[in-house]
């Protein structure tokens, strides 16, 4: 059973949604986008609407993460949204049409990003899981996190990675001092209810960090 007074929220009136109105965005405070200087995203999927508002409020460069990615995955979730907008356009809707125009746009220069800029200075993506796994496939937090000399609180980490949270939360604790802020997606809390519990208190009870969590049920 997990236990959510764990995460109390401390009350905070300076607060903003950064990204999409829905699935993809968070609300987090303005502090953490004033003191940021690296964004780390893990679990980018196809929407990257918070990594990319993030980034215009904070001009923090990003560190990207997701093993599940193609190229392949990009080209066909942007002609998705393409056909979207068509049917739009025939019921005369052109307003939500230039939105779904838009996000294919934006997908695919997202998939341009993650497959080219490796070494742009601005971005550093890995095609990679987050996981204490060793193997070419798996990268570990702390590997990502110890990689330069890092500002004291000048680090966000976003994590949405479809249930493996549990397994690295614990590699947070170590970068503590420079992280500002997290927003974390739980995954399947009816079933790993004790693994939320134990993560959350052995990690950051009690830290000087600002923390955004998002729990869900879904896989």
């Amino acid at each position: 059973m997990y236990d959510l007074a764990l995460i109390t929220p401390t009350p905070i009136r300076e607060l903003t949604r950064v990204g999409d109105a829905n699935d993809g965005g968070y609300v987090i405070p303005d502090v953490c986008l004033a003191t940021t200087d690296t964004l780390v995203s893990l679990g980018l999927a196809f929407n990257w609407s918070f990594d990319d508002a993030f980034v215009k409020a904070s001009q923090a460069s990003v560190i990207g993460v997701d093993g599940s990615l193609t190229r392949w995955g990009f080209v066909r979730r942007s002609i998705q949204k393409s056909r979207h907008a068509l049917g739009y356009l025939l019921t005369l809707n052109i307003a939500k049409a230039k939105l779904r125009f838009a996000r294919s746009a934006d997908i695919m220069r997202w998939g341009n990003t993650f497959f080219r800029s490796a070494g742009d200075g601005r971005s550093r993506m890995y095609k990679r899981f987050v996981s204490r796994k060793v193997g070419p496939e798996f990268i570990t937090i702390d590997a990502l996190l110890s990689d330069r000399a890092r500002k004291e609180l000048s680090v966000f980490v976003k994590m949405d990675i479809e249930g493996s949270e549990y397994e690295v939360l614990h590699e947070l604790r170590a970068h503590a001092a420079t992280i500002n802020g997290l927003v974390i997606e739980f995954h399947e809390l009816g079933a790993r209810g004790d693994e939320f519990s134990a993560g959350i208190t052995r990690c950051w009870n009690g830290s000087r960090s600002c923390t955004c969590t998002r729990t869900t049920s879904a896989a």
